[in-house]
């Protein structure tokens, strides 16, 4: 019986194939086109203004995540998700 070795690969190029690589492409493309696009984009101000927007729906995700992980989905998290939204609305009138 002989041995037989397997040919030596190069790094594997699996990650690139990813959904979140791809979504972080088309993200890194679009900020691209805005920096170049407009002259305020890249503001210290306006980075500042978009972090905080983000930062709403970060927080959002993230309860919804911690929801979806402890299965606890139905269909009255959207619902509360809703709620909460009108509600800070409300309070911010």
């Amino acid at each position: 019986m002989t041995d037989t070795t397997m040919p030596q690969r190069g790094p594997s190029l699996r990650w690139l194939a990813s959904s979140q690589v791809g979504l972080a492409l088309v993200i890194a493309v679009f900020v691209l086109i805005f920096w170049f696009a407009t002259a305020g984009f890249g503001s210290r101000f306006n980075l500042y203004a978009l972090g905080r927007v983000v930062a709403i729906d970060v927080v959002i995700g993230c309860s919804m995540m911690v929801v979806l992980a402890t299965g606890g989905m139905n269909l009255a998290v959207g619902s509360i998700a809703v709620s909460s939204v009108m509600f800070g609305g409300w309070l911010m009138q």
